[in-house]
């Protein structure tokens, strides 16, 4: 199961990027919590496997009204499509992911994807469950980054 060693690095990622790409003050809103599947009620999410020492998937979940106006601030000009936010979104989840494990050796990231949609559910295939931590921007809106790992070798099989 991931532990604080983990967690305070996607803190800081994710408050240093939205910072210096989008201009935003993302902050902590409420508490972690522990979850064994993620239902999608922000209707957009961006998911980035990890491998190597560590393995798993890591989350950015959003609304529509979030994700436009972080990609905005992040592109310049507000996004013409789907396709476009799409892009953006995987860029910042990306850029964070980077961020928070560029201290961990032997780690990989693979091609983030974007799911738009509503009501999709994701589940792990380990016993690691997912651990969300919920932020907030300022007269933006609430957004999650949302993590399930374990270290290499230790998935239930």
């Amino acid at each position: 199961m991931i532990t604080s060693e983990y967690i305070n690095p996607f803190i800081d990622a994710t408050v240093s990027t939205v910072e210096m790409m989008c201009g935003l003050k993302p902050r902590r809103k409420g508490d972690l919590q522990l979850k064994k599947w993620i239902a999608n009620d922000h209707h957009i999410i961006g998911v980035l496997g990890v491998s190597g020492g560590v393995r798993g998937s890591v989350l950015l979940t959003l609304n529509p009204d979030v994700g436009t106006k972080l990609v905005t601030n992040f592109l310049g000009e507000p996004p013409e499509d789907n396709s476009e936010l799409a892009d953006g979104i995987a860029e910042l989840l990306n850029i964070l992911v980077g961020a928070a494990m560029a201290d961990l050796k032997n780690v990989q990231l693979s091609l983030p994807t974007v799911i738009m949609g509503n009501g999709e559910e994701i589940y792990t295939r380990h016993s690691s469950p997912w651990i969300v931590i919920p932020m907030t921007i300022p007269d933006i809106g609430d957004f999650s980054i949302e993590i399930s790992t374990l270290e290499a070798g230790k998935e239930n099989k």
